[in-house]
């Protein structure tokens, strides 16, 4: 029986440490372009390169090094959702309505780095399934802690997105 529960104890633990060293990665959020549009990717957190990787589906990818990381900010825009009820409205009246008088939330994840004597940021678009887990990832893994911007507008984040990337 001892034999059985020390080599329980060595498997949870060899687990265990393999877990801390493996890669996190999630594949519902999507990357904002240049232009301000968005195009699906995948974010990994890999410890073993001690990297924030992000794959685009249809172009490359990104990487950047924990190390380079100087700030990460998550925060969130709200807007009517006037034209899904109007699209709706013709189908059904009353539901087209009460979607017209609804919000959507979207969730935002800004990761600020250092590229070469500059600072780059990437703007990210998380699933509202998953961004509390991105978040908690992106503070455990980077060992940066993620600050909490709250509400913003549409128009900021198209905003850093042109004036970032076209440095």
């Amino acid at each position: 029986m001892s034999r059985k529960s020390s080599l329980l104890i060595i498997a949870t633990f060899l687990s265990a440490v393999c877990l801390s060293a493996e890669e996190k990665t999630f594949h519902d959020v999507q990357f904002a372009g240049a232009k301000g549009t968005l195009t699906n990717a995948s974010l990994t957190f890999d410890d073993e390169k001690k990297c924030v990787e992000i794959n685009v589906k249809v172009g490359g990818s990104v990487s950047v090094p924990y190390n380079s990381i100087v700030k990460l900010t998550y925060e969130y825009t709200k807007k009517h959702r006037v034209e899904q009820g109007v699209g709706l409205a013709l189908l059904s009246p009353g539901t087209g309505l009460i979607v017209a008088l609804t919000k959507s939330r979207n969730h935002w994840l800004e990761i600020v780095f250092h590229e070469q004597n500059q600072l780059g940021t990437l703007v990210l678009r998380l699933n509202k399934h998953d961004f509390r887990q991105i978040c908690d990832a992106a503070k455990v893994h980077t060992g940066k802690e993620v600050s909490s911007a709250g509400r913003t507008s549409a128009k900021e984040i198209k905003g850093r997105i042109t004036t970032d990337l076209q440095k």
